[in-house]
């Protein structure tokens, strides 16, 4: 089975014949393989979702870091080249699948999906459920409580584009069958429990879960006419601000018997709404940008979605396919890179990483990842100089991503302190506000700048968001060294 799959990568297939284009709309990169006109649909329906998601809950924003690619694929036998396991197994294949990259997050789906008006489950369902997932993610660094991510995540997986209407909050009528069927979930169990939970390790149980948490955030967001949404907001806020589930709960419900009793109640009624909301109607799918791309650029694309997909041998063979026909491609080396440092391979990824910022890639995270991987214990200063000046690269191409901020703050700090260090850093704890390490970040630059009274502010910061041992030990070490830096 491995090696037929690996030859059928490996050869000329359907979908590297046919022409590949990507479509850059505001927030999202198209790569398709079908008409420019459906390229620029499936663009602009993203974009009608991501407004939506946005106009119900504001505090869900992606703030940058990684680009989100779609996969626009012309029909089943283009998706499954490209997601094989989904037909492995005597599986029945999907119609969309999602997957988080080092560099990217990737949705693929098969273009032009019938949707009829009795549709209970969208075949895209798996696209917007991992752009709502990782939108969250983005917004909340620190792990969420799994209700609140699973919930809102599945509630908007089964969102529809209908022309201008996006219907959200549809059922999904597997979930009230699960329901149906098995004990309910007590809504403190529900409300506490973790990755560590039977609820999460056990597959039956975690179905349970799932359409538990599904329904719970149906009636917070719909249920006795939307009154509830003020307090899912609320606690939304609260997480965001830092603090602990246990007090955000308190902060946004209040008396949860209360939540408890209505909930009861909503699911004993079973008088289900969802909402059909006007999408965005200043996106214009004309204005988006449009170019062809190469036979390499595209096997190279997709080799990279198979390093994401943990398919090594179906993402060499389309490395080699693309070197063949370009031998300098940057985005095959790229590809090469990450799938060597998925490996472990640290040596060979980090030369991978040199000859694709060589070849000219555009992608920050070869800036970045280079940086770390050379950045080992106790570089000597010419070494930090040549890390800050990646670090630097991977913030121009991509000023959103927090963690190149944070990075670069520290090595400026060491080898050029002073105000673009400290910019570097604000800027990281503006992206991420409630993340301990970036205010250690700031820590560094405001102390190197000479700056030691915003640095003791900051640092009382640092100490109050530290979430882990690590954080708080760094916290402590930072303690000691000013106490000792204290005149006597």
């Amino acid at each position: 089975m491995v090696a037929a799959t690996v030859v059928a990568a490996a050869s000329p297939s359907a979908a590297a014949e046919r022409r590949w284009l990507e479509v850059k709309t505001p927030h999202f990169v198209v790569v398709a393989n079908t008409s420019e006109g459906t390229a620029r649909d499936v663009g602009w329906q993203f974009e009608q979702v991501r407004y939506v998601l946005e106009t119900l809950w504001p505090w869900a924003r992606r703030t940058g870091g990684r680009p989100f690619v779609v996969f626009a694929l012309r029909d089943s036998s283009d998706m499954k080249a490209l997601a094989p396991q989904y037909w492995e197994k005597g599986h029945d294949g999907t119609a969309s699948v999602a997957v988080s990259g080092a560099d990217k997050e990737y949705v693929a789906l098969e273009a032009g999906v019938a949707l009829p008006d009795d549709l209970r489950t969208n075949p895209y369902f798996f696209a917007y459920w991992s752009y709502a997932h990782h939108t969250l993610q983005d917004a909340f660094p620190h792990a969420l409580p799994m209700w609140f991510v699973r919930g809102i995540s599945k509630l908007f997986g089964n969102t529809l584009v209908r022309g201008k209407d996006v219907q959200v909050g549809r059922l999904l009528s597997h979930h009230l069958q699960d329901l149906n069927g098995s004990v309910r979930i007590r809504l403190a169990e529900l409300l506490a429990a973790d990755r560590k939970s039977p609820y999460f390790t056990d597959d039956t149980a975690r179905e349970t879960f799932d359409a538990e948490a599904w329904l719970f955030v149906h009636y917070l967001v719909f249920g006795d006419k939307g009154v509830h949404q003020a307090q899912l907001n609320r606690f939304a806020e609260a997480l965001r601000d830092g603090r602990s589930p246990e007090a955000a709960l308190r902060e946004g419900f209040g008396d949860l018997a209360a939540v408890d009793k209505g909930f009861q109640y909503y699911v004993g009624n079973q008088m289900y709404a969802y909402s059909s909301i006007k999408g965005d109607l200043n996106v214009k799918p004309a204005g988006f940008e449009v170019r062809p791309l190469s036979p390499a650029a595209a096997t190279a694309l997709r080799a990279g979605f198979h390093v994401a997909m943990e398919r090594p041998r179906e993402a060499q063979a389309l490395i080699e396919e693309a070197r063949r026909t370009e031998p300098a491609s940057a985005l095959a080396a790229e590809a090469e890179a990450l799938l060597l440092d998925q490996q472990d391979k640290r040596d060979e990824a980090l030369a991978a990483y040199g000859r694709a910022a060589e070849a000219g890639s555009e992608n920050f995270y070869v800036y970045y990842r280079r940086a770390s991987l050379m950045w080992r214990s106790r570089p000597p200063k010419e070494t930090m100089v040549q890390i800050a000046a990646l670090l630097e690269r991977a913030t121009r191409l991509n000023p959103e991503h927090a963690w190149s901020q944070d990075s670069l703050a520290r090595a400026l700090a060491e080898t050029e302190p002073g105000e673009r260090a400290v910019a570097a850093a604000r800027k990281a704890v503006s992206l991420e506000p409630s993340v301990a390490s970036h205010h250690l970040a700031l820590v560094q630059a405001l102390w190197t700048a000479s700056q030691e009274a915003d640095a003791r502010r900051e640092l009382q910061t640092a100490r109050v968001l530290a979430r882990d041992d690590r954080e708080r030990q760094s916290v402590q070490e930072w303690l000691d060294f000013m106490d000792r830096a204290r005149p006597h």
